[in-house]
C-alpha cells in the first residue's frame, strides 16, 4: 500500500508545504520515518506509544514515512505529528481514510491524545482558494472545523474523526 498526505509547517517565519509519502513492504517488520537528518526517531516512537496506548492491532509489515522537506533544522517539525500519524493508521487500517493526496493537515499531538492545529488566517485560506479555483482542484483540510466556508476547500474535523476511529483524544 501507498499512501501520501500533504502538510504545512512553519519554516523561517513563513509557512512551507511538505509532501508526506509512506509504502509498506514484505521487509522486516516495523516502522520507519525518513527525511529528518536523525530526528525521525522521536516521531516514530511516538506513533509507536499513541499506537499501543490505544490496543492498535495492524498487518505485520514494514511500514515507511518519508517527508520530503529540504532543510528540518530551519522548520518547525514537530507540526508533522498529525500527519504522520493520520498516514500510519490508515496504512494499518485503523483509520477508514484510503487515499490522502487530495488532503492535507498541520498539527501537534501529545501523548495524551490532545491535538494543536497550527493557526492559519484568513488570508490563507483565501489564497489557497485562488490558487485551487486557476488549477481547477480542490483539496480536503483535516483539522479543526472552519470558521468559514472556503469553495474549494471541504474540512474533515481531525479530533472526531480519531476519536470515532481510534478513541481518547481531545
Amino acid at each position: 500500500m501507498e499512501i501520501k498526505i500533504n502538510t504545512l509547517i512553519p519554516c523561517s517565519g513563513r509557512l512551507k508545504w511538505v509532501e508526506v509519502f509512506g509504502y509498506t513492504s514484505k521487509g522486516t517488520p516495523g516502522l520507519e520515518v525518513t527525511g529528518l537528518n536523525g530526528k525521525s526517531r522521536n516521531f516514530k516512537e511516538k506513533i509507536v506509544f499513541l499506537s499501543k496506548r490505544r490496543n492498535l492491532k495492524f498487518p505485520i509489515l514494514r511500514y515507511v514515512l518519508c517527508l520530503n522537506i529540504e532543510d528540518p533544522s530551519k522548520s518547525d517539525i514537530e507540526w508533522l505529528e498529525l500527519p504522520l500519524l493520520l498516514a500510519f493508521w490508515s496504512m494499518t487500517g485503523n483509520l477508514p481514510l484510503k487515499r490522502l493526496d487530495n488532503c492535507f493537515s498541520s498539527g501537534k499531538v501529545s501523548l495524551e491524545g490532545e491535538i494543536n492545529y497550527l493557526n492559519l488566517d484568513h488570508d490563507f485560506w483565501m489564497t489557497l482558494n485562488n490558487q485551487l479555483k486557476v488549477k481547477d482542484k480542490s483539496m480536503i483540510f483535516i483539522g479543526p472545523d472552519l470558521d468559514q466556508q472556503i469553495e474549494k476547500v471541504r474540512s474533515i474535523n481531525a479530533q472526531s474523526l480519531l476519536n470515532e476511529n481510534i478513541g481518547g483524544f481531545s
